[in-house]
This record gives C-alpha cells, structure tokens and sequence, in this order.
C-alpha cells in the first residue's frame, strides 16, 4: 500500500519524467504484476517517461519499451 501511495504522490505532482528507483523491491509475488501493470496503464496513458532502476531484468523488460544494461567488465 505505501508503494501505491508514493506513486500517487508522484503522479500528483504531474511530472514528465519519473526516475523509479528499484520499483518493486519492497513488493511480495502476488502484488508485484499487479503494481507493474498499475504503473504502465497510467504511465502510457498519460505520455509519460519513465526511468527505472532495477536489477530484476524480468521487471526491466515488462516496464520499458528500451532496456540498457550497464555491467563492470574488467
């Protein structure tokens, strides 16, 4: 319920842009599609952009329409 919140307050606020960091993190299995599928309606439906960071590539994938990773080689 607090992650739902935080997003209604973001979205309150009427931002272009929204820098998500690590999404779902705090989400248990059953909520997380239901939050990722929340966010993606209002986001698309609005025309918003959307930045998220993440180390989870399934929800990277679900959540963008471009996915850049970004890895330490040595």
């Amino acid at each position: 319920m607090r992650a739902r919140v935080a997003l209604a307050r973001t979205l309150a606020t009427d931002p272009e842009m929204m820098l998500l960091d690590e999404p779902s993190a705090a989400l248990d299995f059953q909520a997380k599609p239901v939050r990722e599928s929340d966010m993606a309606r209002l986001v698309r439906g609005q025309g918003r952009s959307v930045l998220p960071i993440t180390h989870d590539v399934e929800e990277a994938v679900s959540l963008s329409n471009r996915v850049i990773v970004l890895s330490h080689a040595i």
